[in-house]
Order: structure tokens, then C-alpha cells, then sequence
């Protein structure tokens, strides 16, 4: 067996939602080729999970969402709206606490100051922000049953709606997150520095 294995990666000129439909295509692409029998995407609305269900069939998509808590009350009518039609197309939908979020978030809020989950967020988001999402979207998905550590899955996830970025990992759960591995990256955005706040 070689040490080592020579892959394409495709990355976007610049971040955001207009690289959606070449990403579903490279993930989907991806996930025939190589029998990646599960797709998790991160999903505001459920659109982006729709879209990828009419480009792949035999294959579990895993749409996970924005906690009920969250301000965004556009993005919540638009998730219940689209709810059972994603549930009729046979996609998983989970709406949690985000990974990343939850009571640090809301003793920064409260107390001001950084603390060391929104240190490792930070350093996610320098590669994109569709990593850290992909991270964070696969550690809930974990966390509530949907995956395994076993298996390996695609995730799918972007900047600020849409998708730009497509990540090979093999899952595990919020407690054992440094055992989480990002194994490929099969897109990306070029991007330099921190986009968005914690």
C-alpha cells in the first residue's frame, strides 16, 4: 500500500452562496464514487438539503438546522414550511443546540470576554467557515444518533447561506470531539482570516 494518495480539491475563489450547486455536485460526485452512504448538511431552511436529495438517490442526507431558540425567525418559518417536504423525500431532520454554541455563548453575551470553545471555533473558521460548520453540523448529528464513529460521512456547509464547502469525516460525538477527523476536503473557499464573530 502507498504512504500516500494524491487527490483533486476544489476550492472557490470566494466564499458564499453562489458556489452551492458546484458543491452539492462535487459532494454528490464524491459520495458515488467512493460509497459514502450519508450526507449531513448544515441547512437554514432545508433548501439546500432538497437540492442535494434530487442529485443522489440511495444515500441518507441528514439535514440538521438552527436551534429553536435561535433570533432568525425568517430562516425558522422557512424550516417549518419546508419540514414535511423534506420528511416526505425520506430526509433525517434535527434541530439541536448547536455544538459550538449553548452555554458558552451565553455567558459571553451575558459576561463578556472569550472562552476557550470560541478559541477552537476561531481557528475552525480560518481554514473556512464551511469547516467549522461541517465540524460543529457532524458532532450534532452524532450526538443525537443519526451517525456513528464507525462509519465515514460527507459534510456540507458555507458562509452565510447556501453551501461552499464539502468535507470527508469520520464523526464522533461532542464529548469526544478531538477524536472527530476531517479526512478529505473535497471543496472549500479560498478565504483569509475570520469571517464572522463567535
Amino acid at each position: 500500500m502507498n504512504e500516500f494518495e494524491t487527490k483533486e480539491i476544489t476550492y472557490f475563489n470566494k466564499p458564499g452562496r453562489e458556489n452551492t450547486d458546484k458543491t452539492i455536485e462535487l459532494a454528490t460526485n464524491y459520495a458515488k464514487k467512493n460509497n459514502v452512504k450519508k450526507i449531513v448538511v448544515a441547512t437554514y431552511t432545508g433548501e439546500t438539503a432538497l437540492k442535494i436529495s434530487e442529485k443522489i438517490k440511495d444515500v441518507k442526507i441528514i439535514a440538521v438546522t438552527l436551534h429553536a431558540g435561535t433570533n432568525t425567525k425568517e430562516y425558522k418559518i422557512a424550516w417549518e414550511k419546508n419540514l414535511e417536504k423534506l420528511k416526505s423525500k425520506g430526509i433525517e431532520c434535527h434541530r439541536g443546540i448547536q455544538a459550538f454554541s449553548g452555554i458558552e455563548r451565553a455567558m459571553r453575551e451575558r459576561y463578556g470576554g472569550s472562552f476557550p470553545l470560541m478559541i477552537f471555533v476561531d481557528a475552525l473558521k480560518l481554514f473556512s467557515e464551511g469547516v467549522k460548520v461541517c465540524v460543529e453540523v457532524t458532532l450534532m448529528a452524532a450526538d443525537a444518533g443519526l451517525i456513528s464513529p464507525d462509519e465515514e460521512i460527507i459534510a456540507i456547509a458555507g458562509s452565510g447561506g447556501g453551501c461552499d464547502t464539502a468535507l470527508l469525516i469520520q464523526p464522533n460525538y461532542t464529548t469526544k470531539a478531538f477524536n472527530l477527523g476531517i479526512k478529505e476536503i473535497i471543496c472549500k473557499p479560498k478565504q483569509i482570516g475570520v469571517l464572522h464573530g463567535p
